[in-house]
């Protein structure tokens, strides 16, 4: 799992590796969202309101808390 901060108050592109396969959104309200890159990207990247990605590979196990 690699863990990746936004600050969304900045301008530009957040880089996810490519073997990414599972998104789990953590958003400043502190709920949390699994869902696939794809649903991701086309969905939720637009948010304001995301703080955190943790970015599963193919096989890795999503950690709950």
């Amino acid at each position: 799992m690699k863990t990746i901060k936004i600050n969304p108050k900045e301008t530009g592109w957040t880089r996810i590796d490519g073997n990414t396969k599972t998104i789990v959104a953590h958003f400043d309200d502190g709920r949390k969202e699994t869902m696939s890159l794809i649903d991701y990207i086309t969905a939720v990247c637009q948010s304001q309101h995301v703080v955190q990605i943790d970015c599963y590979t193919e096989g890795e196990e999503v950690m709950e808390d």
